[in-house]
């Protein structure tokens, strides 16, 4: 009962909060947050839909803000591969990406990634290239392309991530890629979320791996939750969660 009603609080905190801007009041909240909603036990805690949907697009927000002050800090960084560890979440990424990328090595062997939604921050790209691959980075938001290539520049990491300025309804070329990620915060909600998936399924080659980041249990304040019934035709569907207790993703695994 202490956790979920520290979790309450902790949510109505960031509802009232006017400004996103990650300063160290911010960031505390947030952190206090994500670790309120990891210790709860229960798959909900009592907030109104309305409010549910209120909180989880400033989450968003908080987080594109946080990516981008890092974007920048790392960018201008004299030592910018060590001001990247210092990255909050890094081990966090770090461990979503071995998860990641031990479904991969289960389902496909191929080495060509696009990944959707990578934003100005995009670290699971980094890890993915660093472990062989081949990946692109697409992101629809002009900005976040900008400070993507700019910072793969800095540490190196250009020729080995492309970064691609795209909407994902949009983009035609899902068939050039074996393997498809498809990011939490891509889709405002379940239902465009679902929807993107649906175009991407409609867009890809036979045999392709569609991993999409989903979430579940209380974890889905953060991100919209990824609806297995999309992709019914499908050889192979199935969620998995990680062994990782601090992680808020699970990826749904989907082989066409």
């Amino acid at each position: 009962m202490k956790t979920n009603h520290k979790l309450l609080e902790l949510a109505y905190t960031i509802l009232s909060l006017k400004c996103l801007y990650p300063d160290d009041f911010v960031n505390s909240v947030f952190q206090r947050f994500v670790s309120a909603v990891l210790e709860t036990k229960s798959d909900t805690f009592q907030i109104t839909p309305c409010d549910l949907c209120k909180l989880r697009k400033r989450c968003a927000v908080a987080e594109k803000m946080l990516e981008i002050d890092w974007a920048n800090r790392v960018r201008k960084s004299v030592s910018p591969k060590k001001s990247l560890l210092s990255f909050p979440y890094y081990d966090n990424y770090l461990s979503l990406a071995s998860f990641e990328i031990g479904l991969i090595k289960n389902f496909k062997k191929a080495s060509k990634i696009i990944f959707v939604g990578s934003g100005p921050l995009p670290l699971s790209g980094i890890l993915l290239a660093k472990s062989g691959y081949e990946v692109w980075l697409m992101d629809r938001c002009p900005f976040a392309c900008f400070l993507a290539e700019k910072l793969l520049t800095k540490l190196g990491m250009i020729k080995r991530c492309k970064v691609l300025q795209q909407d994902a309804f949009r983009f035609s070329n899902y068939s050039d890629f074996p393997i498809i990620i498809l990011g939490a915060l891509v889709g405002q909600d379940e239902k465009e979320k679902n929807k993107l998936l649906q175009s991407i399924l409609s867009n890809t080659l036979k045999g392709s791996l569609i991993l999409a980041r989903s979430t579940w249990g209380a974890r889905r304040v953060f991100y919209p939750v990824v609806n297995t019934e999309w992709c019914k035709p499908c050889d192979f569907i199935e969620e998995f969660r990680p062994k990782d207790p601090k992680l808020v993703n699970s990826c749904v695994a989907c082989i066409v």
